[in-house]
C-alpha cells in the first residue's frame, strides 16, 4: 500500500477531513501524472516506429522473390515491368528475381504484394531487414533510438551498417 493512502486511512480513522483531502488529492495527482507520462511513452514510441519505418522504406534497395518455376518467375518479371520498373531494376537467375534500386517505397511495396499474389517463396530481404532493425530498437533507449533514426534519415549512419547491426542483435538473440 503506497504512503497516500495510508495518510488517506489514517486522516479518515482520525477524523481529519484535510488530511484525507491532501491525501487524495496527491494520489489523484499522482495517479494521473503516472498515466499522463505512460502516454506520453507510448505516443512517442509509435512516432519514432513511424519515423524509422519512412527511413526504412527509403533506404531497402533490394527485394529477392523465389518462385515455384523460371516460369511464374518470368510472369512476375512481366507484372514488374508494368508498374514502371526498368528492366535494370531486375536480375533473375532460374526461379529466383531480385528487385533492386526502387526509388519508391510504394513501388517497392506494390511489388512485395505482387509477389506474394503470385505465391512467391519465402519473405523479400527487406520486410527480413525491417524486422531485425525494428528488434534492434526495441533493444535501445529512448536517446540511442533517435540517434539512430536521425542517422538513418541524415545518411550519417549507411544503412548497410545499421542493417549489419541488427542483424547481429538478431543472431545474439536467436
Amino acid at each position: 500500500m503506497n504512503k497516500n493512502l495510508k495518510d488517506m486511512i489514517s486522516a479518515s480513522l482520525n477524523d481529519d477531513m484535510d488530511g484525507f483531502k491532501a491525501s487524495f488529492e496527491t494520489e489523484v495527482n499522482d495517479r494521473i501524472s503516472s498515466k499522463i507520462a505512460q502516454k506520453h511513452v507510448e505516443v512517442s514510441q509509435n512516432i519514432m516506429q513511424s519515423d524509422v519505418e519512412e527511413a526504412f522504406s527509403k533506404k531497402a534497395k533490394a527485394n529477392k522473390y523465389s518462385f515455384k518455376s523460371s516460369t511464374d518467375a518470368k510472369k512476375f518479371i512481366k507484372a514488374v515491368l508494368k508498374t514502371g520498373a526498368k528492366k535494370t531494376n531486375i536480375k533473375t537467375s532460374g526461379n529466383a528475381v531480385v528487385v533492386k534500386d526502387l526509388d519508391d517505397g510504394d513501388m517497392g511495396e506494390l511489388i512485395y504484394f505482387m509477389a506474394k499474389d503470385m505465391n512467391s517463396v519465402g519473405e523479400s530481404a527487406a520486410i527480413e531487414n525491417k524486422k531485425s532493425i525494428n528488434n534492434l530498437l526495441e533493444q535501445l533507449d529512448t536517446e540511442t533510438k533517435n540517434i539512430l533514426v536521425n542517422g538513418i534519415a541524415n545518411d550519417e549512419m549507411t544503412y548497410a551498417e545499421i542493417l549489419d547491426l541488427a542483424k547481429e542483435l538478431t543472431d545474439d538473440i536467436n
